[in-house]
């Protein structure tokens, strides 16, 4: 770890390390992969101004939100099957955050519960990024749960009204469900480090990874057929659905996914307490 100096070492160690359908999973975008390079564009143009001879010997980069002071402005996001890339992956994102001060944000599609996360880190600052469902009734049950791990913040993404088109993903059988084949077995193969860590470690343990939040009558092998029509996404979300999340939510309400003036104008007059200015890492649209 001491010879990573950079994104780009990190990137070049997953690369190495991780199944190729892993890896392209977190690495690639959607269709054309056009939004990414766009994305990575529009960071670079950002530019920061130095102030010189201020005379400090501690640089403070501290940074207020809401209620609370954090010790720098970032904010572990949602990531879904991050436990897939390391074994009980979120739970140790969750303990870093904490070590470092920031939040760290429990993706709807992890590989461990809420639950587990906090026992695995209980002195994290949880947040959960929400899928809405199409069966409102489990949907809200899963706020209930967050709400019991002491999360107070919840951000609904709204810029996925549909599956994401990632044709890598087929092609390296890492859709859901996992489509096993010569090549994609060949490949988790050649990766001994994982499989022995992550993926055999499950297998002792807690069996096939799986989406956790989903109900147990719901929840199956990431192998198998997945999602019912009562867990899969719900492609109708509207601003009236927004609103009854906020009659509901008793804590601070984000909406990931905002783009434009007029949807962060109406996202404020809802009651929402914030936006994610996001366009999902140009991997779902």
């Amino acid at each position: 770890m001491a010879g990573l100096l950079n994104g780009d070492d990190y990137r070049a160690v997953a690369r190495k390390r991780l199944p190729k359908g892993l890896f392209e999973y977190i690495d690639r975008g959607t269709e054309a992969e056009l939004a990414m390079a766009d994305i990575r564009q529009s960071l670079d143009l950002i530019k920061l101004q130095q102030a010189v001879l201020a005379g400090h010997d501690n640089v403070d980069l501290s940074v207020s939100l809401f209620d609370r002071k954090y010790s720098c402005p970032l904010i572990i996001a949602p990531t879904a099957l991050a436990g897939l890339v390391s074994h009980d992956g979120e739970a140790k994102l969750a303990r870093a955050a904490g070590t470092f001060g920031i939040p760290f944000c429990v993706s709807t599609q992890s590989v461990m519960t809420i639950e587990d996360i906090r026992k695995g880190a209980p002195n994290a600052e949880l947040w959960l990024q929400l899928y809405v469902w199409q069966n409102r009734a489990l949907t809200w049950n899963l706020l209930d749960r967050a709400q019991g791990c002491n999360a107070e913040t919840l951000i609904v993404t709204v810029d996925t009204p549909q599956g994401p088109k990632r044709d890598y993903n087929h092609r390296n059988g890492f859709a859901i469900p996992f489509v096993p084949t010569v090549r994609g077995i060949s490949d988790v193969l050649r990766h001994p480090g994982w499989l022995c860590s992550v993926m055999l470690r499950y297998l002792m343990t807690t069996g096939m990874p799986s989406y956790a939040h989903y109900p147990p009558e719901y929840r199956t092998a990431i192998t198998r057929q997945t999602a019912a029509d009562d867990v899969k996404i719900e492609k109708t979300l509207s601003w009236d659905d927004i609103a009854e999340i906020r009659d509901r939510w008793q804590g601070r309400l984000i909406l990931k996914g905002i783009l434009s003036t007029v949807d962060a104008e109406r996202a404020a007059q809802i009651g929402a307490d914030g936006i994610v200015v996001s366009a999902h890492g140009g991997r779902n649209f």
